[in-house]
């Protein structure tokens, strides 16, 4: 089966968004440790980690569904959301099992990448899906 041609509209969400996660996994990185040195927990890189990985392979099955059923990729991208959600709450269950130490720095964490991973996927998808419509109505 000959590979299909990568949609040049999604790669935004393949390059901008683990870009802007780990910009701000560095960024924190750098506030905590050397600014805030006792709010700095050893598993900090876990979360930024974590995102990165989580966004390209989101980003992976979005291409997929895109290219199989671009009608339903909103429906697609929700479905997309809930699972970032369950993920990201596994991930915080993992690790107070696991680990269980400074649990509000986790919590914070998480929270704050989840925060900015989901309003920069947003806009992202936001305007992949205005691009896709206009480019339909030109086609038309």
């Amino acid at each position: 089966m000959p590979m299909k041609r990568f949609p040049k509209e999604i790669l935004p969400l393949v390059v901008v968004l683990p870009s802007s996660i780990a910009l701000l996994g560095l960024a924190v990185y750098a506030v905590l440790y050397w600014g805030f040195p006792r709010y700095y927990f050893g598993w900090y890189p876990l979360v930024p980690s974590f995102f990165i990985l989580l966004s390209f392979a989101m980003s992976l099955w979005l291409i997929r569904y895109e290219q199989r059923n671009p009608q339903k990729m909103a429906t697609a991208y929700l479905l997309l959301r809930g699972v970032k959600l369950l993920l990201a709450m596994a991930l915080l269950f993992l690790y107070y099992v696991l680990i269980g130490k400074d649990m509000a720095a986790m919590v914070l964490s998480l929270f704050l990448f989840y925060i900015v991973y989901l309003l920069t996927e947003t806009w992202l998808f936001y305007l992949f899906i205005k691009r896709r419509r206009q480019k339909v109505e030109s086609d038309a």
